[in-house]
């Protein structure tokens, strides 16, 4: 009774699994059953989607991927499932989704996409869930800003590298607190990047008090800190950051300058390393 959704191949596999019982027995929360092949009967037909040419310069690694860019074409709502290629090209590049009924992202086949472009998710009100593929590198300025439905995404096993400004501002749904841990790998942490993210159960409280910046397996490599990038409202602010690994007196500097202020009463920031 904990399934909160049900990913099958098809159509077949579905009434194998007697759908109607498994939805009469799960709560309200349950999402229903994702048909990878049904969400759209062609995902990669330029009916439903812009496919352009681009070259994006990952700014941490300096390496070119060439490739698509995606955005929809026409109205998509729902459980969507996106292209990983088009004639034979990667997918490198996700845009343009603002303002949309979306609920859930998933990938058909192995995603590579690397750059989520700004303003790529903002204002999804109703997105749920996205599949935080690992060719992802990078997450542009407000690509995600003011989803307040959004479940936190696995940052902690992702290869993040660059979050730009404002990146999740207003974002973030949890029936409970949880914490936020960010990955090792992550460089460049900009502006407000998880600023206002109040959206806990019925209430307007923090979705998270305490940061992990890396962890004691995944020392963090972090370069850049933007201004207050966990910043919440005066009475809800972050509690506790732990910094893992040894970082240079620079990083330190940016870290006490640009968190500190974010930090409620008797807030810490923990360096383990």
């Amino acid at each position: 009774q904990n399934i909160k959704q049900l990913i099958v191949n098809n159509e077949n596999e579905a009434k194998l699994v007697n759908v109607s019982n498994i939805l009469a027995t799960q709560d309200t929360e349950f999402y229903g059953v994702f048909v990878k092949e049904s969400v759209y009967a062609s995902a990669t037909d330029s009916a439903y989607f812009d496919f352009t040419l681009t070259e994006f310069s990952d700014p941490i690694s300096g390496q070119n991927f060439n490739g698509y860019r995606i955005q929809p074409k026409v109205s998509i709502s729902g459980k969507v499932t996106l292209p990983t290629t088009y004639k034979n090209t990667p997918v490198v590049s996700i845009a343009g989704f603002q303002n949309s009924p979306v609920t859930h992202v998933f990938w058909d086949g192995e995603c590579q996409v690397v750059e989520v472009a700004r303003y790529a998710f903002q204002n999804l009100t109703t997105l749920k869930y996205f599949d935080l593929a690992e060719s992802i590198t990078y997450l542009g300025d407000n690509s995600f800003s003011n989803c307040p439905s959004l479940q936190l995404l696995d940052f902690k096993n992702s290869n993040v590298t660059y979050i730009a400004k404002s990146a999740f501002n207003g974002s973030f749904y949890s029936q409970s607190p949880v914490v936020l841990s960010l990955p090792g790998c992550l460089q460049h942490l900009d502006e407000a990047a998880f600023s206002y993210n109040t959206e806990i159960g019925n209430g307007r409280e923090p979705v998270y008090s305490t940061v992990n910046i890396g962890g004691s397996n995944d020392p963090t490599r972090l370069a850049y800190l933007g201004n207050e990038p966990f910043i919440q409202n005066n009475n809800q602010r972050v509690k506790v950051v732990n910094v893992y690994g040894n970082i240079s007196d620079d990083v330190k500097a940016q870290i006490e300058a640009q968190i500190t202020p974010s930090l409620g009463t008797g807030g810490t920031i923990n360096y383990v390393g």
